[in-house]
């Protein structure tokens, strides 16, 4: 084995389609070998041992389900020529590739449809984001902490690094596994704190994550881009015009609120004494966040950027609004027989009643911060959609909600 060849492939394994170039510049196998990539990281198809195994393991441990169909597609595995034609059909060169049998072709939108679902139903659920976007506040404020020790092989440490400093040091990268969390909140070093209060904000970011004071769905629907738009773009763009709309309600209520002025009427004695009976009530400072009422945290008014989280998902098959399938090669039933491994693409009819109406959506979901600012974020995102002719947000809040928040009921 040439050991400088051996990392090279390996890089390059890692890598897959992002290496510098291109596909077309790997190095660490030559042609004959070139399905070697397909195994561990096929930038072709993207049908590899990583992703068919985690669609059975995720589908499983998530779902619930047994799908065999990422188990048949590892056992038919086989190694083909995919030659490559030019003009007027004539074929000038090729390479080996991964593929499978012609009679799997009927299969394949599924098994990509696997992917579509678990993204939709697990990796970006709506909840897992709520989670999500309280994790990422928590990391970012302690993003410059020196949290992480490096330790020789003695057992001494010799460092402490960030966490930003840890992704360019192996010796610290490592250690930045599931207990960073815990070790942001326990983390108290005798020299002090890069910056205490934003340590102190992500112990307290923290604690709403133990306590599940998560941010609050507010509602999604569907949406196109426009060409040559970025899905960062466009949630950009939406969340400025939500706020607004937003703050505009908020300041007809109050100048409706101003219109009509109430005389207050003298107390009666029989209500004065029910007023002492109740005894005096805590004022809102002195209530835990879980207690403290909602007119008192926001309700009533606009809302503020830093509360809302308005954001594009984008869910496909593998290959974004492109058919996957079609990246996919398939080798004859007389392979076998004849030992012509020779494969191609198979025309989209073949599978054409398994294929759905689109191979990526796109979904704008609209978050906040807490439960008192709900019903300012609900009328907001239903009126954006109104005016921008999106189909009726499904809201986690219907208008009958909205009115009990509103009240106090």
């Amino acid at each position: 084995l040439v050991k400088d060849k051996d990392l090279v492939f390996m890089e390059e394994l890692i890598l897959g389609d992002d290496l510098p170039g291109g596909v077309g510049q790997r190095r660490g196998r030559g042609p004959d070998k070139s399905f070697l990539y397909d195994i561990v990281n096929n930038a072709h198809s993207g049908l590899d041992v990583d992703k068919l195994d985690y669609f059975m393991r995720d589908c499983k441990a998530a779902l619930g389900q047994d799908n065999p169909i990422p188990l048949r597609f590892v056992d038919h595995a086989r190694v083909a020529w995919v030659p490559k034609y030019y003009e007027q059909g004539e074929e000038r060169g090729g390479r080996w590739e991964v593929c499978w049998p012609a009679k799997m072709a009927a299969e394949a939108p599924k098994l990509f449809n696997i992917r579509y679902t678990m993204h939709a139903q697990v990796y970006q659920h709506r909840k897992v984001k709520c989670f999500e976007h309280l994790v990422h506040e928590i990391l970012c404020l302690a993003l410059d902490e020196k949290l992480i020790s490096v330790v020789d092989d003695d057992g001494n440490i010799t460092a402490r690094v960030s966490i930003a400093e840890a992704i360019g040091d192996p010796r610290a990268f490592v250690h930045l596994n599931d207990d960073i969390l815990s070790l942001i909140f326990h983390h108290n070093p005798q020299e002090g704190f890069v910056d205490a209060d934003k340590m102190a904000a992500a112990r307290r970011q923290y604690l709403r994550l133990r306590r599940r004071q998560i941010w609050r769905f507010v509602g999604s629907t569907p949406v196109q881009l426009s060409a040559g738009e970025t899905s960062d773009e466009r949630a950009e763009k939406a969340k400025e015009q939500i706020v607004a709309l937003a703050g505009k309600e908020g300041e007809e209520e109050e100048e409706g609120e101003d219109e009509v002025e109430a005389v207050p009427e003298t107390p009666s004695e029989e209500e004065e004494a029910g007023e002492q009976d109740e005894g005096e009530q805590p004022p809102c400072s002195q209530l835990s966040q879980t207690e403290t009422p909602m007119k008192a945290r926001g309700a009533g008014r606009g809302l503020r950027g830093e509360e809302v989280v308005v954001e594009v998902v984008s869910i496909h098959h593998g290959k974004g609004s492109r058919d996957p399938v079609q990246r996919v090669h398939f080798y004859p039933k007389t392979a076998e027989e004849t030992g012509r491994w020779k494969a191609s693409r198979v025309d989209p009819k073949v599978y054409a009643a398994a294929t759905p109406s689109t191979w990526e959506s796109h979904e704008l979901r609209v978050l906040v911060a807490h439960d008192a600012l709900l019903e300012a974020a609900v009328r907001a995102h239903k009126k954006w959609c109104q005016e921008h002719d999106h189909p009726e947000p499904l809201a986690l809040l219907s208008q009958e909600t909205c009115e009990t928040v509103s009240t106090g009921g």
